[in-house]
């Protein structure tokens, strides 16, 4: 029951949303998810496609 107190009063009262705050976490995550690409490029030694499971899979099973 207090689950629906809460979306009634969110259906009343709506949700506040900050446009600034929310392009301020957009960059911090990008700025992060880069640093992380770049990590894992450092680790493999090559680029390669973090988004295509083929690749990830080859540099996973690649000697060292």
């Amino acid at each position: 029951m207090p689950a629906l107190l809460c979306l009634v009063r969110v259906e009343l009262n709506g949700i506040g949303f900050n446009r600034d705050e929310a392009e301020r976490l957009r960059d911090l995550l990008e700025q992060q998810l880069t640093a992380l690409e770049q990590h894992a490029y450092k680790i493999a030694g090559h680029t390669f496609s973090l988004t295509s499971s083929a690749d990830v899979s080859k540099v996973k099973t690649e000697p060292q």
